[in-house]
């Protein structure tokens, strides 16, 4: 199936993020990302597709927000709820005779977008009985999303599907907007990475010795090398009876 690229600019501009982050783009998903490329450049102030391509190519804080924007980062709280439940129902359970009392259980939202996953994950961890020591790593290449996790504030569209004792329990309404509470933020921490490249496991990035890694509805942006690539790294960063959910 032939390219369906508008311009030798934005072509150009795949390839690079390709190269820089494994993304894959079929013909099919051509003209979505070309339109996430010219949001991007548009807020740029850029209106040459070359140009922005060349720009993107020697800026890390463009390429950022190319990542962000070819890369959906639709999430909300309790995605997937049968997941979920196997996780809170069959998988943490598990934890409670291989962890002794003194472990902090570490979870890892691999791809967390704006943080609806980390948090759900604090929830559940909390719900089941691992207390404030359980701890919530989420990682996104994109900065602008995990400034957004960071300030924990969500609307209305974030909520669909929320049960209200959930809501009342765990959110604090402002308005129209939702804001996580206090000890359910602390349970979290976010952190910028990019799953392409190999500054993982280990090293700055934080993670390793997971109990449990949540790698959902991020795979499918990658070609087939990076997959492989990523799967790779993605076995060691688990501890010992660790946890993985990917797709």
């Amino acid at each position: 199936m032939a390219d369906l690229w508008t311009h030798v600019g934005f072509a150009r501009l795949a390839a690079h993020v390709g190269e820089r982050a494994g993304l894959s783009f079929a013909a099919n998903r051509q003209p979505a990302a070309e339109a996430a490329m010219r949001r991007a450049m548009a807020d740029a102030g850029l209106d040459d597709p070359l140009a922005f391509a060349r720009a993107v190519e020697g800026s890390s804080e463009l390429e950022a927000a190319v990542l962000a924007e070819v890369t959906i980062g639709e999430t909300y709280f309790f995605r997937e709820p049968g997941q979920l439940e196997y996780v809170r129902a069959e998988v943490l359970p598990s934890f409670r005779g291989r962890r002794s009392p003194s472990h902090p259980l570490r979870a890892w939202s691999a791809g967390c977008a704006t943080g609806e996953e980390p948090y759900t994950l604090a929830m559940m961890l909390r719900e089941s009985g691992f207390g404030d020591a359980a701890r919530v790593l989420g990682t996104d290449v994109s900065r602008p999303r995990l400034a957004a996790a960071e300030r924990a504030r969500y609307t209305a569209w974030s909520m669909r599907g929320v049960a209200d004792t959930v809501v009342a329990r765990y959110f604090i309404r402002r308005g129209k907007q939702f804001v996580v509470r206090p000890e359910i933020r602390l349970m979290a921490e976010f952190r910028p990475l990019n799953l392409a490249t190999d500054e993982y496991p280990g090293g700055r990035s934080g993670v390793g010795e997971m109990d449990l890694i949540l790698c959902r509805n991020v795979l499918i942006y990658f070609d087939r090398p990076t997959v492989q690539a990523v799967a790779t790294r993605l076995h060691p960063t688990r501890g010992q009876d660790g946890g993985l959910l990917h797709g």
